[in-house]
């Protein structure tokens, strides 16, 4: 469990390092991507799941 714990901090930890080398090395296209491109994966995945839900409850109910 330790072992796991340790792999994922370092995953997070490289993950972060990484993210920072971008956004120094292209600030303006990181602003970008967080300006337009996170609103849009949210509501990509609100679609996705809220999708998800309906179609469980539509085959729950015999609606399609």
């Amino acid at each position: 469990m330790t072992m796991a714990l340790h792999t994922i901090h370092d995953v997070k930890r490289m993950e972060h390092e990484a993210m920072i080398r971008f956004v120094q090395a292209h600030p303006y296209l990181a602003f970008y991507c967080l300006l337009i491109g996170m609103p849009l994966l949210i509501l990509a995945l609100l679609f996705a799941v809220t999708s998800a839900a309906a179609l469980v409850l539509s085959l729950l109910f015999g609606w399609l």
